[in-house]
């Protein structure tokens, strides 16, 4: 039986490596809803693969999530991206949250 509609959702904490995190918390708890990555020392390279996972996640409806130099002297972002369509509708609906935490 269809459902009608199709929502896709997507959540990610991407954090960078210097900061400490228990190995518990990232393995079992967010279970891939959490990445280290170099925030700092390469924003434009993380705001590149954050792009890329939210044009994956969303079936490239949105390519261009975070803009140029959004991530500069960041730590921490919290992302997320959902993706709605409703059957026989024409325009989809995308709610998007992006929180950055600088130093």
């Amino acid at each position: 039986m269809q459902k009608g509609y199709e929502l896709t959702h997507a959540n990610k904490f991407y954090f960078d490596r210097s900061l400490p995190l228990r190995k518990c918390l990232a393995e079992r708890a967010l279970q891939g809803e959490l990445e280290a990555v170099d925030m700092l020392e390469k924003p434009e390279k993380t705001r590149e693969q954050v792009n890329r996972w939210v044009k994956e996640r969303t079936r490239a409806k949105i390519t261009e999530f975070l803009e140029e130099g959004s991530l500069a002297g960041s730590k921490v972002a919290l992302v997320n991206a959902a993706y709605f369509k409703v059957g026989g509708v024409k325009n989809s609906t995308f709610f998007i949250y992006f929180i950055r935490f600088s130093q």
